[in-house]
């Protein structure tokens, strides 16, 4: 049976990202960024693994003749579940993640935030220590306040983002049985 997880016990994982950000009447911002993740794998169809996040956002603004740019980052923990499969070199996984949020944009002040979510993946075991890893989730997002360079406050309105993914996962450490 093959395993969604790193065969390791521990692993490093980096993906490059592809966002989408349904925001108000902006609507769909696009934008790419990556994250890095620490994972540790006990043995069963669980794992844990703590990163950080950065992905940046842009779309024109007629009123200013320019882009609005927006930059999200922070910090995340993503259990990951198993999906039991057959297949030899392939895994399939449920993801959730919780993250804290910090935006900073050329339009006004920076603010804090959150972001909670859930995706799936697929796991394509390269070798015993590295896997091919690609996938997406749905995730939401809420941002403090801002105010404007212009003068006057904004609010960020709760947000939905759309992430994929496509990175490696390198695994290391032996499991003691």
């Amino acid at each position: 049976m093959a395993h969604a997880q790193s065969e390791r016990p521990y692993s490093i994982q980096a993906a490059g990202l592809l966002t989408s950000l349904k925001l108000g009447r902006t609507g769909n911002i696009g934008g790419a960024g990556f994250e890095v993740q620490g994972r540790y794998t006990p043995l069963s169809k669980l794992s844990y693994g703590v990163g950080v996040q950065y992905s940046t956002h842009s779309s024109f603004n007629p009123g200013l003749n320019s882009d609005d740019k927006l930059t999200l980052s922070g910090v995340f923990v993503e259990p990951r579940y198993a999906v039991p499969l057959t297949a030899a070199r392939v895994g399939v996984y449920l993801a959730g993640r919780l993250a804290g949020l910090r935006q900073t944009n050329n339009f006004g002040s920076s603010s804090s935030g959150w972001a909670v979510g859930a995706g799936a993946g697929v796991l394509f075991h390269l070798n015993q220590r590295v896997d091919l890893d690609g996938g997406g989730a749905v995730i939401r997002q809420s941002l403090g306040d801002v105010t404007l360079n212009s003068g006057g406050a904004a609010t960020f309105p709760s947000f939905t983002g759309y992430v994929a993914k496509l990175g490696l996962n390198v695994g290391f450490g032996t499991r003691k049985l």
